[in-house]
């Protein structure tokens, strides 16, 4: 499976950061960048998130797809938990540079565009991100359970994080360790 192609106007990813989500697979997994854009993801992120498109406004952004997106919103079993937490990781991320243009562009629409998303905006909470279970509803009404991480990769600063999902049972404890003996 293949991270997506860069197309022209898009932010440059990183190609470390791309080679990281074809690596990660068959988990599915999206990069960010500071303002919650996606940047890049592999195949399988697409598929469970049913695509990313950088030329579509409300789709390019994770909070905007949270908040303006009947598909995301009908997509977590617990949406509000989730968004809920996504605001908070958000103003726990953005807040040395709150003020600024991309940070900007993203919460003077969703506040406007979304009442729910603006009374949560002025609860004030903050939070990291947690490491938790997230389920999601498949096409057929079933929810499957995916543990949710959210990883700063080392060498991009908080400019960049890489949120992955495994779904639960996908365990690799049962393959050998490769741990080194003291």
């Amino acid at each position: 499976m293949a991270a997506r192609a860069p197309r022209a106007g898009d932010p440059s990813p990183d190609p470390w950061i791309a080679d990281l989500l074809v690596a990660l697979s068959p988990n599915p997994a999206y990069a960010l960048n500071r303002a919650w854009d996606f940047v890049d993801w592999n195949d399988e992120a697409s598929v469970l998130f049913g695509g990313f498109d950088p030329d579509d406004l409300a789709k390019r952004n994770l909070l905007k797809r949270l908040f303006l997106d009947p598909a995301w919103r009908a997509l977590f079993a617990d949406w509000e938990v989730v968004a809920r937490s996504a605001i908070a990781q958000f103003r726990a991320a953005t807040v040395g540079y709150a003020a600024a243009a991309d940070i900007r562009a993203v919460l003077d629409p969703l506040k406007a565009l979304s009442q729910e998303f603006d009374r949560q905006w002025a609860e004030m909470r903050v939070e990291e991100a947690p490491v938790w279970s997230k389920g999601l509803v498949g096409p057929s009404g079933e929810v499957v359970t995916y543990d949710y991480f959210m990883l700063t990769p080392a060498g991009v600063g908080k400019e960049t994080t890489i949120s992955l999902y495994r779904k639960r049972g996908d365990s690799l404890r049962a393959r050998p360790s490769r741990r080194l003996s003291p």
